[in-house]
């Protein structure tokens, strides 16, 4: 006894898998622009809701923004210039990463005390931006 099966669209499937493996050697570089939105998005949530766990500004700091005519809070919201940052990360893409970083020089000074972080909605966005770019690779 004897059987044969004969298989249909096995090639295609191959290509579609050798362009979806080629894609993935460049995903740092080729998903830099969809995970850029994402990580902007996520940054500026961050920066409007304060933290998680940003301290309250000192009163000495409160009085030198009412004393310079800005608001009295919230902290790092005074000329709205990093927001404006936060909406631009210039980034460095190679191969199998993308680094983000703050168009801003004070950034580094500004966010030691309260650090940005990315909530799961700005994870999420970014592992979706980038099965997006890989699920394109396949249907080409």
């Amino acid at each position: 006894m004897r059987a044969s099966i004969r298989t249909r669209g096995a090639d295609r499937v191959a290509r579609n898998l050798a362009s979806v493996a080629a894609k993935a050697q460049r995903l740092g570089v080729d998903g830099a622009d969809e995970a850029a939105s994402a990580v902007s998005d996520g940054w500026r949530r961050s920066l409007r809701r304060h933290g998680p766990g940003w301290a309250p500004l000192k009163p000495s700091t409160v009085r030198d923004r009412i004393r310079e005519g800005f608001p009295p809070g919230p902290p790092l919201v005074r000329s709205g210039g990093l927001e404006q940052a936060l909406s631009r990360p210039v980034t460095h893409a190679e191969r199998d990463k993308v680094d983000f970083a703050i168009p801003l020089e004070r950034a580094v000074y500004v966010l030691s005390d309260r650090p940005l972080r990315l909530d799961r909605a700005a994870t999420r966005a970014v592992a979706e931006g980038l099965n997006d770019v890989l699920m394109a690779a396949y249907r080409h």
